[in-house]
């Protein structure tokens, strides 16, 4: 059976009470880790900015925008504004899949009035088909910079959707079509605004999809079987796992213990215990080197930031405030702290070293860190790898 009717079949079939016993509880981990990031985020500055956009589109809806808690509006404009306070902390778990999917099943089931487990489901959807894309997308179209999540949860977001808005087979084929050339987002806006923008637009773009198929809205129905998509590895027999073999099981979920980038995540750990138990004190340092695989931290593109979103995405500055702050949370991207002087001449300090090791999935492998100082040199390594939560 071709690729798309395969992910289609699964929409319409997936049912909770058939599956594994052990998947609800791990779903609820996920959905919930994803909520309570997502209601931090609605207090930050670009999903405050995007919510006041989707005021100003005007218009009524049933669908709270938590950046505003008093404003409503469509389920589509909804899903925007809360998927950019999903992600904009970079704290929701690895692979960023139920951040587009929590915010899109959120305004898509208030504007329907659909049960919890309606929503459950249409969330275990979503976040499985667009793992198998992501799974499935050519290494040469990463390279070119596009961002996973940002191609594959537009797919992911509109199959949930169409769950929810109880799309026959073919309109679930037709709005994964809609959603294929809606897919956005470019790596070189990592560091910004605009990359949690990837994810609320893509929550925005699955719902747009799924509502236009309803209205009889055309598209190839074939869109993940045709030559020159994103997914021209991806098989049928890649699809056999869909609804046998869950995300949420296997690996599992690696949540975040920092609000940064999952790559850095060991490297910050191993140096926050390096400062912890010797007391360094940034003055004394000489050299911190942080060694992994080769492109383990190609996400980190900010070598010397000013911005604190830009700090999120610099191995250099998390180490050095790893080891200066004893710690990694929101108050460490403080402009206070990205500009201190002394913050500046240690992270002029840090030098990323490439291992003869082979690089795993993003954020998993081993990572050495190494803090020299005129008197003693200290190391911790660490390797974490996702597993069931």
């Amino acid at each position: 059976m071709p690729v798309t009717e395969d992910i289609a079949d699964f929409v319409l079939s997936f049912d909770l009470q058939r599956s594994p016993a052990d998947l609800l509880s791990r779903v609820r981990e996920g959905f919930l880790d994803s909520f309570g990031v997502m209601l931090a985020g609605s207090r930050e500055e670009s999903a405050e900015i995007a919510g006041r956009w989707v005021k100003s589109q005007g218009g009524s809806g049933r669908c709270a925008v938590l950046a505003d808690g008093g404003f409503r509006a469509s389920s589509a404009n909804a899903a925007l504004a809360n998927g950019v306070a999903a992600h904009t902390l970079d704290y929701d778990h690895f692979g960023h899949q139920s951040a587009v999917m929590l915010p899109c099943v959120l305004a898509a089931g208030e504007a329907k009035g659909a049960s919890g487990r309606e929503l459950i489901e249409a969330y275990v959807i979503g976040v499985e088909v667009s793992s198998l894309l992501a799974k499935g997308m050519g290494k040469e179209v990463q390279d070119l910079g596009f961002h996973p999540v940002g191609v594959c949860g537009s797919l992911g977001a509109s199959a949930a959707a169409a769950r929810l808005l109880a799309l026959e087979r073919k309109q679930v084929q037709v709005a994964l079509g809609i959603a294929a050339s809606l897919t956005a987002g470019l790596s070189q806006n990592f560091g910004t605004m605009v990359k949690p923008l990837h994810l609320g637009n893509a929550a925005r773009n699955g719902i747009l999809a799924a509502e236009l198929s309803a209205m009889g809205f055309a598209a190839n129905p074939e869109i993940l079987d045709e030559h020159g998509g994103f997914f021209g590895r991806l098989t049928a027999e890649d699809t056999k796992g869909l609804g046998r073999s869950f995300r949420f099981l296997e690996p599992g979920i690696a949540f975040k213990a920092y609000p940064c980038p999952y790559s850095a995540q060991r490297a910050v750990d191993a140096i926050i215990r390096i400062s912890e138990r010797h007391k360094v004190k940034p003055q004394e340092v000489a050299e911190i080197t942080c060694a992994a695989a080769p492109a383990t931290f190609r996400v980190l593109i900010h070598h010397r930031p000013t911005t604190s979103l830009e700090a999120k995405f610099s191995l250099e500055y998390l180490l050095a405030a790893g080891l200066a702050l004893k710690t990694i949370n929101e108050e460490c991207f403080g402009l206070n702290h990205v500009n201190d002087p002394v913050m500046r001449d240690l992270v002029l300090k840090v030098r990323p070293v490439d291992a003869p090791l082979k690089r795993e999935i993003p954020g998993e492998g081993e990572v050495t860190v190494q803090v020299r100082t005129s008197t003693a040199v200290y190391q911790r390594s660490r390797s974490l790898r996702a597993r069931p939560s």
